[in-house]
């Protein structure tokens, strides 16, 4: 953690750097901002720090915090790969599910088409698709006899 990144976590930081260097007050946090510097100046005034002394310590624990953020980046992304990793075996899980499920269906679908195959072929037999072919003109007159003999019937009565 540079002298940059400080600045811009100081917030979370902060405890930490009360938990190192107890001696300083809230009013020396809010006054060191996060700037490198004047965290090295308030250590310098309330420890009797060197100058070197105090830059060395800052160093320390900027390393301290960057090897603890380190640490938690990498955790955060093996959790995430972790995570990754699940997910895509449930994806594959559903997809074989899914695939499973149309083959299902595609069989069932085959089933009943040869169901209604057959029973077009019970409903329409050998012997009547001959008369139709043979005597369609026979086919047509029953047609129409029996369009009259519906017509009479649902036509309007005659009292």
């Amino acid at each position: 953690m540079k002298h940059d990144i400080l600045e811009g976590k100081w917030l979370q930081v902060q405890g930490k750097v009360r938990e190192r260097w107890g001696e300083l007050t809230d009013d020396d946090l809010e006054q060191i901002g996060g700037k490198r510097d004047q965290l090295e100046g308030k250590l310098r005034e309330r420890y009797g720090y060197s100058k070197r002394q105090a830059r060395n310590e800052v160093e320390q624990f900027l390393n301290e915090v960057n090897g603890q953020v380190s640490d938690a980046r990498e955790k955060v992304r093996t959790r995430v790969k972790e995570t990754q990793d699940r997910v895509q075996e449930r994806v594959r899980e559903a997809q074989g599910r899914l695939q499973e499920q149309v083959e299902s269906t595609k069989e069932q679908v085959g089933t009943r088409a040869e169901h209604y195959d057959e029973e077009l072929r019970r409903v329409a037999p050998e012997d009547v698709v001959y008369v139709v072919e043979e005597y369609p003109w026979l086919v047509i007159a029953g047609a129409l006899l029996l369009g009259v003999v519906i017509g009479l019937l649902m036509g309007p009565s005659r009292r």
